[in-house]
């Protein structure tokens, strides 16, 4: 090789490391600072438009750890009910529990009974409304997309149960509904049974799942299934006989977790320990949470006011519950566990209008930030920012 040559193939190799390098500087950046970057010049925008670069922002976000939690402020008219709106968005930093970024207009779901957050997920968050079947949307917080979501295909029904989550074999985001069908003159749903479906955000269509019809269960209504490692999981009720006492009715209502494996699209029960009772007998009240990438339970006790966490090690394995830690005794005026936070538990204090964490010592802090307003509602989910666009063909 003569010195020409030389000279040429260094400076390929430097070349090849800039642009290395600016990849791995521009992937730590937040989201606002890319979208700024993308007016520099038109590799930079061709760059952080791609989904490798996407995706590549995404692993980064992901591996640091150290996600925000992200509230949702709604506000009730107490004479027109159905006026009730989301008001303004919230992401707190868990360590100090300060407001970090403000956002006063959330997307607006159109007027209609208890607007809800579904789930959240690389950034993505669902909203829905739990009475109108063709009313929802996702929204990137970070970009400030959002994509409405075409009807449902089951009319007839009330929607028992829902989630939001990541089908990693096809790259996918799927909203989930779990309906309770009421009427027969629809020829999709069964009148009494519970039907699953799903949207793709990649087809912009809902698909229907036949893996949990014949599946002896009940839902609470208005159950929000939390999501981890492709999988989405919910809690149900199953009635199991008991005759330990022949002047009662023979039979018992055992809690569990129904856990729906995204990609294969199966279906995996995980009973509730012996130690849990069941909130369909009015023993306790139970909520699924994510602790750590594993599935985990807040048992609030009717008669103390505490609440335990039991974090499920592997799905389908019974054996695999461990208690991790108690909270409480709380005052009766919390809300149900909005978020699990390390070895705490946030809150909305239905008195004060503010939220609070109690940690396993008791030890309890209060978000500043956040105004107090009347008739304040609050959802919560963890949340990490991404640039996962909603609209793959130039469309907005």
């Amino acid at each position: 090789m003569d010195l020409i040559q030389a000279k040429s193939e260094a400076k390929r190799r430097n070349n090849i490391l800039s642009e290395e390098l600016e990849i791995e500087i521009l992937a730590r950046l937040p989201v606002i600072s890319l979208l700024r970057f993308k007016c520099v010049c038109k590799s930079w925008r061709s760059l952080i438009s791609s989904p490798f670069f996407i995706e590549k922002h995404l692993q980064v976000c992901n591996s640091i750890n150290n996600p925000n939690l992200l509230f949702i402020t709604k506000i009730c008219d107490r004479v027109n009910w159905y006026g009730m709106q989301y008001d303004a968005m919230f992401i707190v930093s868990p360590q100090t529990l300060q407001v970090i970024k403000t956002q006063n207009d959330p997307p607006r779901v159109r007027d209609s009974w208890w607007p809800q957050i579904f789930g959240s997920c690389n950034g993505l968050i669902c909203l829905y409304c739990n009475v109108d079947y063709g009313n929802g949307a996702i929204w990137n917080p970070a970009t400030r997309e959002t994509k409405g979501l075409p009807c449902s295909l089951i009319q007839e029904s009330l929607i028992r149960a829902a989630g939001f989550g990541f089908d990693a074999n096809n790259n996918d985001y799927k909203v989930f509904l779990i309906h309770l069908c009421t009427d027969g003159a629809d020829e999709l749903s069964k009148p009494g049974g519970f039907q699953l479906e799903y949207y793709s955000l990649g087809t912009n269509s809902w698909k229907l799942v036949n893996e949990i019809q014949g599946i002896d269960l009940l839902f609470e209504d208005g159950t929000i299934g939390a999501y981890t490692n492709g999988m989405i999981s919910w809690l149900a009720y199953t009635e199991e006989e008991d005759y330990s006492d022949p002047e009662i009715w023979p039979f018992t209502w055992r809690d569990e977790i129904i856990s729906f494996d995204i990609s294969n699209e199966v279906i995996i029960r995980t009973p509730l320990p012996n130690n849990i009772g069941s909130h369909a007998v009015d023993q306790s009240v139970n909520h699924v949470r994510v602790l750590n990438e594993s599935f985990a339970v807040v048992s609030d006790n009717f008669h103390d006011c505490e609440f335990d966490i039991w974090v499920l090690r592997e799905v389908g394995v019974v054996e695999s519950w461990t208690k991790l830690f108690t909270v409480g005794p709380l005052p009766d005026l919390v809300s149900d566990p909005l978020v699990i936070w390390k070895e705490g538990v946030v809150f909305w204090n239905r008195k004060d209008k503010e939220l609070i964490l109690y940690d396993s010592a008791n030890q309890q802090k209060s978000c500043a930030g956040i105004p107090k307003r009347q008739y304040h509602l609050t959802d919560a989910v963890v949340y990490r920012e991404s640039l996962v666009p909603l609209f793959t063909d130039g469309t907005t």
